[in-house]
């Protein structure tokens, strides 16, 4: 599925985020494989330990999230930076 703001070069002609301009976007994933970073996991008491100095966010998920990511939807917020999240099946 080709993704509707990309153009004939397959450059994305997305030029704002959160009404601020940014200039092209290069993202063009095919399938979940471009992900190549996974979360950790940690204890609740463990957050402090594991947490950036310069700021962090807190997500949840939800049953119906892990099934539709198991579909194959992608998770995702956006704020300064994208986060997306998607399934991998382990093999």
């Amino acid at each position: 599925m080709k993704c509707d703001l990309l153009n004939n070069e397959n450059e994305c002609t997305k030029s704002y985020n959160l009404g601020k301009p940014v200039g092209p976007i290069k993202c063009v994933p095919s399938d979940i494989s471009w992900c190549n970073q996974r979360l950790e996991i940690c204890e609740l008491n463990q957050i402090c330990r594991n947490a950036s100095p310069f700021g962090n966010y807190c997500f949840y998920i939800t049953d119906d999230d892990i099934e539709k990511l198991k579909q194959g939807k992608i998770l995702f917020d956006l704020d300064e930076y994208g986060i997306f999240i998607g399934y991998r099946k382990e093999i």
